[in-house]
């Protein structure tokens, strides 16, 4: 016989890895929501449709995409239609200049994204402010006439309800409104310069491929884009981090073969170095009991006590006391302001979600502006900061 006892362990552990690679290879991935405007990208924030649908808008004309800075290019630049679409738009000097010169001398230039660089925003007198939102949609009309539509276009998974205004008040705003938000904000406006224009969108995710497969918000895409002249198109990749080179410091180490193989080599020896060295034995470290905490069930008995009286308003303006002392002591950021500085410094420190920062927050800003809340919102509100207790680990 072929077969012998003493095989059956090995079958077992044969059968058992086919089916974990099996279900490995079988079970769905989930979707990735990672916003990269990429022009290649199929995932849902990816800007694939887009970019196919950019021969049709500008027919007879040559799409052309760049992978450089505009100063790196800046001997082939000439009358274009460019296009920047992405999480934010922060040029460098140089590049900045080139690019005003580029649209003064009669270009046009899109911007879609959610913050622009402070030194655009003071040349134009123009820039995004952030609106009080607690849903997920934003909706959407163009202020056109010949393009309006009866019925307004509806763009999901948006954590951000922004609008343009002036940031200097003592200056003219000079931009005109092309559309409007579900508040009557400008999310798309027109400035003049020179003998050019720039148009800023700021709602980016309205250009990827989910919001775009989604009701008519096509057709939406194809009336912004159709204020742009018939004319040659830079398809911008290098301002949204896509290029097509390496771009870390360890670039020259993987681009020359004896540098590569030479660290290689060290890291080799420094993983059978950890790996033999663990070896070693280490004595048992005791086990200390911590103290009780009566300070805690003292928290918990005065919350008992005000929940039975069903001051919920109470309740939460002591959760978010505390809450807000816990992230000044916890993790040294103040919170007498509410802004992205805020966000952005939590989701560097505690690895949580910004949409989950930013929601909790809003839910705050929510009780604190209410004199009474029922108890649907109490709840929420202590299961959004008990999340939050739990540390995220960063990716």
């Amino acid at each position: 016989m072929f077969f012998k006892e003493h095989h059956l362990p090995v079958l077992v552990l044969f059968a058992t890895i086919s089916l974990l690679i099996a279900a490995e290879v079988l079970t769905p991935k989930p979707i990735d929501w990672t916003t990269t405007y990429a022009l290649d990208d199929k995932k849902p924030f990816g800007s694939k449709i887009l970019y196919e649908l950019l021969p049709e808008l500008f027919p007879n004309q040559p799409i052309r995409v760049s992978y450089r800075s505009l100063y790196e290019q800046k001997d082939t630049l000439g009358k274009a239609s460019y296009l920047f679409i992405g999480d934010s738009f922060a040029p460098g000097e140089e590049d900045l200049n080139l690019l005003l010169e580029t649209v003064a001398a009669g270009s046009t230039a899109l911007i879609a994204t959610e913050d622009l660089s402070s030194a655009l925003e003071d040349t134009l007198n123009c820039g995004t402010r952030s609106s009080f939102f607690l849903s997920d949609t934003v909706t959407a009309t163009l202020a056109e006439p010949k393009l309006e539509d009866k019925r307004p276009y509806q763009f999901k998974k948006i954590n951000r309800l922004l609008g343009f205004a002036a940031p200097d008040s003592t200056r003219p705003a000079i931009f005109q409104t092309l559309g409007v938000n579900g508040q009557n904000k400008p999310n798309f406006v027109r400035i003049p310069w020179g003998k050019g224009w720039f148009y800023l969108h700021c709602m980016p995710q309205a250009y990827t491929n989910y919001n775009m497969l989604a009701g008519r918000n096509k057709v939406y895409i194809e009336k912004t884009l159709s204020y742009l002249p018939v004319q040659p198109v830079y398809w911008d990749e290098f301002y949204k981090g896509n290029t097509r080179e390496l771009q870390t410091p360890l670039r020259f180490l993987v681009v020359t073969p004896p540098l590569r193989w030479a660290m290689y080599l060290t890291l080799v020896t420094l993983l059978l170095f950890v790996v033999f060295e663990a070896k070693r034995r280490q004595r048992i470290i005791p086990i200390i009991t911590p103290l009780a905490n009566s300070t805690l069930e003292f928290t918990q008995t005065i919350g008992k006590l005000y929940y039975q009286y069903r001051d919920h308003k109470n309740i939460a303006d002591k959760k978010i006391t505390y809450f807000l002392d816990h992230l000044r002591t916890q993790y040294y950021v103040p919170t007498a302001q509410v802004n992205d500085e805020l966000y952005d410094k939590l989701v560097q420190k505690t690895g949580h979600p910004r949409e989950e920062i930013v929601k909790l927050f809003q839910l705050i800003q929510y009780i604190r502006s209410q004199p009474k809340i029922p108890e649907e919102v109490l709840l929420e509100l202590n299961d959004r900061v008990e999340r939050f207790a739990v540390p995220q680990s960063k990716i």
